[in-house]
């Protein structure tokens, strides 16, 4: 299906990026990002493409979950909702967001990335709670296949500087959900068996906040 409609979308982009040689274009399947200095002419480029899906793969724009980022230019006009005389939106517009988010990777001051971090490790509760209505073995096999993947992609897009203060919660949490899984006590015997790998005979549940330095390090030098 993503190959199919990368397919698909390929011919669009091409002529895109000839139809409007400054800017910088990113896609991957379906999250488009388009890179420009004049914020009249990516207005214009993001118009261009809604029309052009429109009329040649009967797709649409979904406006309202697009985002605007620039610390120096505002929303363009070209881009706000359109409303009607009686208050009724005739388009969606594109949101003006502080921090943007490409493919689960926050992008903006250092300190409201750190922010929205600490947000989406608190919203780990919720899964942890579900997990622990789990049996044993089936929970033990949710935290490796869900919990400690999202952590992992958001140390290696995020320098460690921004995700300290989120693996030290996150490590606190997990902690908490393995001692009460195997009804131990944390301490320094427990604590190394379940943060050693496997395959030394741990349960896997490596600290955060000692591998984010490494996975970074390895995102970006490859």
């Amino acid at each position: 299906g993503s190959f199919l409609f990368s397919l698909v979308l390929h011919p669009i982009l091409t002529e895109m990026a000839r139809e409007f040689p400054t800017l910088k274009l990113w896609c991957y399947i379906d999250d488009l990002t388009i890179v420009g200095t004049d914020p009249n002419v990516v207005a214009e480029a993001v118009l261009w493409f809604d029309r052009k899906i429109r009329s040649e793969i009967g797709s649409e724009l979904n406006l309202d979950k697009c985002q605007w980022f620039s610390p120096s230019h505002p929303l363009p006009n070209a881009l706000k909702p359109v409303v009607d005389g009686n208050g009724n939106h005739v388009r969606q517009g594109v949101e003006e967001v502080k921090v943007l988010t490409v493919l689960g990777t926050y992008l903006g001051p250092d300190d409201l990335v750190r922010e929205r971090l600490l947000a989406d490790i608190a919203a780990h509760e919720l899964l942890f709670d579900r997990i622990r209505c789990l049996p044993l073995h089936a929970a033990l096999a949710a935290v490796t296949a869900s919990a400690l993947p999202r952590m992992n992609h958001i140390v290696r897009c995020h320098p460690p500087a921004l995700t300290l203060r989120a693996c030290d919660v996150f490590d606190s949490m997990l902690e908490k959900l393995w001692s009460e899984l195997s009804r131990t006590t944390p301490d320094s015997t427990t604590q190394k068996v379940a943060t050693l790998p496997h395959r030394h005979g741990g349960a896997g549940f490596t600290r955060m906040a000692l591998v984010a330095p490494h996975a970074y390090g390895a995102s970006v030098d490859s």
